[in-house]
């Protein structure tokens, strides 16, 4: 077994960007397959494995979940009008704009979604970590966190029972995935991580 090196580990690190822009090439078994199985060895508190996965590859299926979720953000819009007005005004703008303009504001018409549910929020984020690294192992793949895709499925049990999610999995974050033309050549300017040493 080869590792990889740190300056291998570092570059993929550093050249992470959230991509929303993606082509139309397919997203390939093989492809998909590595992503998948990074949730498989995704480390869980005391090895608890309660990740669950919903993977939307089909346009049909993409479709048919932005329609219910964006009905769903509507719902939302409306429950907070009072108790958080932004947060309504932010959720009655996207589905303003996905009703009258057709706009994809959850998966930027990615060609895959991938949603991670489970127990614990830290295990979910530790998965969802785990398929970005292996997403962008892969030369022309991108992808991006999206957590107004995951609001949906925390808000309405309707949702959840349409996709046979298990009453104790929380929507951790979803992730839009597809191949992308662009190119980036240097890392974004990041502030310094404070550190206490001691």
């Amino acid at each position: 077994l080869t590792c990889p090196t740190p300056q291998q580990i570092r570059r993929q690190i550093m050249m992470r960007r959230s991509v929303r822009h993606f082509n139309e090439d397919e997203v390939t078994d093989a492809e998909l397959s590595y992503i998948l199985e990074a949730a498989k060895y995704a480390p869980t508190g005391k090895n608890a494995q309660d990740n669950f996965l919903l993977v939307v590859t089909t346009e049909e299926g993409r479709d048919t979940l932005l329609r219910k979720s964006m009905e769903v953000i509507r719902q939302m819009g409306r429950e907070y009008q009072d108790s958080n007005p932004g947060l309504s005004a932010f959720f009655t703008m996207k589905y303003k704009m996905y009703q009258e303009k057709m706009e994809d504001g959850l998966f930027y018409h990615a060609p895959v979604v991938i949603y991670v549910f489970s127990d614990s929020e830290l295990d979910g984020a530790i998965c969802a970590s785990g398929l970005m690294q292996m997403v962008e192992a892969q030369e022309g793949l991108g992808a991006c966190y999206i957590q107004l895709a995951a609001d949906p499925f925390n808000f309405s049990e309707d949702l959840r029972r349409d996709y046979e999610i298990p009453a104790e999995k929380k929507c951790v974050i979803g992730i839009a995935l597809g191949h992308t033309d662009e190119e980036f050549f240097s890392s974004v300017p990041r502030k310094e991580v404070p550190i206490v040493w001691r």
